[in-house]
This record gives C-alpha cells, structure tokens and sequence, in this order.
C-alpha cells in the first residue's frame, strides 16, 4: 500500500528568498538566508487519510541519511485560520563533487482535503496583499 497520492516539490526562487528575508527584518545575505530561511527546498506529500501522515512521518524520521531538525503538528494543533498540515524541517546530506553539504528541506505531509482547504486560504490571504 502507497499512502502517497500527489508529491509537489518546489526551490525558492532568489527574488522569494531576498523578499522572505526583508519581511522579517534580515539583512539579504547568504549568512542570514542560510540562518533564517528554512524553506529553501520544499517538499509536499499528500495522501488520502491522516493516519498516513504519521505514518509517513515515522517514515521519514527513520531514515538515517536525514535528521530531523523540527516538526510542527498543526493536525492536533491547527491555527486559527483551520489550517491542517505536518511540517517536518529535515536536514539533508547533498553530495557535491569534492564535499557534502547539508541543507535544510521543509517536508509538508497532509491529506487531499488538507491540501485544497490550503490552496483556497492562501489564494484568500494573498488576493488582499
């Protein structure tokens, strides 16, 4: 059984990243976005059941080439909006030609009907910005 329906991925573009860094008050340099922006690289599953999330994130957390930096329950713990999802900020080793970087990789597990209630409130917030 494949909990997995849909995989997005997504990398920040520069102008994001500059943009991220300035609405939270930092200085646009690489220090700071390697400081504050933990959401460079993004990955989301979305699966049909919230029993799949954790098992998912079990998954994930077993792996040992990651480490798993933070994790944000907002399924036991939505925000006032009613936003549902599990966030995981894991490191992840990328392997260069002469070294291995860890970067940090923002994981989104959540179901379908998570995912659409997400899209709709981001499209409502961002419409009046």
């Amino acid at each position: 059984y494949n909990p997995i329906e849909h995989i997005k991925t997504r990398i920040k573009t520069p102008e994001s990243i500059v943009k991220k860094l300035k609405r939270n008050g930092h200085d646009t340099s690489i220090e700071s976005m390697i400081k504050y922006v933990n959401d460079i690289a993004g990955v989301r599953l979305i699966c049909s059941f919230t029993s799949d999330i954790y098992r998912l994130a079990e998954m994930i957390g077993n792996q040992s080439d990651l480490k798993v930096l933070s994790i944000k329950d907002y399924i036991r713990n939505p925000k006032e909006s009613g936003y549902k999802s599990y966030h995981m900020l894991v490191s992840v080793p990328i392997f260069l030609s002469d070294s291995v970087v860890d970067t940090k990789v923002e994981i989104q597990i959540r179901t379908i009907a998570m995912d659409f209630w997400a899209s709709l409130e981001h499209k409502i917030y961002y419409k009046f910005e």
